[in-house]
């Protein structure tokens, strides 16, 4: 299940008759962690210091593919305000915009290793106005109409949730001596200040949880098959240039 599934899910669920109201200020806490790892073998049995995989991690134009996104704005030396994929809600695309540290170590043993960390985010919503579409990012003081309503108090709950997340990556000798082997783990934390006598069904930071890791799961998995694409295409556009 898709995030953007999951935030549908949970608007379904409210209309469920099991419910139990939450008092005020109560905080609502979805937790994933997920890891993985893939061997990278390079099409040369014999490959320089400069074009291996850590040479290429090393370099700005891997910063896309470790951040998650291409959409990045430098903030600092090592932090990207970065945009992430939209999610369709209420027939409004709201869009995650997280500021992201990227730091890049090489430990005692030599080995390459890589920390990625939510470190603020927001959330905007976009919607269509005459001149086209613009995002908002707080909102709209004289909105009409239930569905408005809606949308506006979903912008307002993603707004004082709170993102928090951080992923590893390590680069090590493959264990057949032959390229390398790529992991990484990574874990997601999201927590919502839910709005006075806001109506949830039981299990409903479960439901999120469970949703969170397999998104964690999917997310190291398909990062380090991208990583592994980008180095190929990287390496033999180095050879095609020798």
């Amino acid at each position: 299940m898709k995030m953007k599934q999951f935030l549908s899910l949970l608007i379904c669920l409210l209309a469920l008759d099991q419910i139990v109201l939450v008092q005020a200020e109560k905080q609502v806490e979805f937790v994933g962690k997920g890891s993985a790892q893939i061997d990278i073998i390079p099409s040369s049995s014999s490959v320089p210091d400069s074009a291996s995989l850590e040479a290429f991690l090393r370099r700005e134009e891997s910063n896309g593919l470790l951040l998650g996104t291409n959409d990045i704005v430098p903030y600092t030396d090592d932090h990207w305000d970065c945009k992430q994929p939209s999610f369709r809600l209420f027939g409004k695309d709201f869009i995650p915009i997280f500021r992201v540290g990227l730091w890049r170590y090489i430990e005692n043993n030599g080995l390459l290793r890589i920390l990625v960390a939510v470190k603020e985010s927001r959330t905007a919503m976009l919607r269509q106005q005459d001149d086209g579409a613009r995002l908002h990012s707080s909102l709209s003081s004289n909105t009409s109409g239930s569905n408005e309503q809606q949308q506006d108090w979903m912008l307002n709950m993603l707004q004082r949730g709170k993102i928090e997340g951080e992923s590893e990556i390590m680069v090590k000798p493959s264990n057949n001596g032959k390229g390398w082997m790529l992991s990484m783990s990574t874990s997601l934390k999201m927590k919502m200040n839910v709005p006075k006598y806001l109506p949830l069904p039981p299990g409903f930071a479960m439901i999120g949880s469970v949703v969170m890791n397999q998104q964690c799961q999917d997310r190291a998995h398909k990062s380090l098959v991208e990583l592994g694409q980008a180095y190929a295409e990287w390496s033999e556009q180095r050879k095609q240039k020798a």
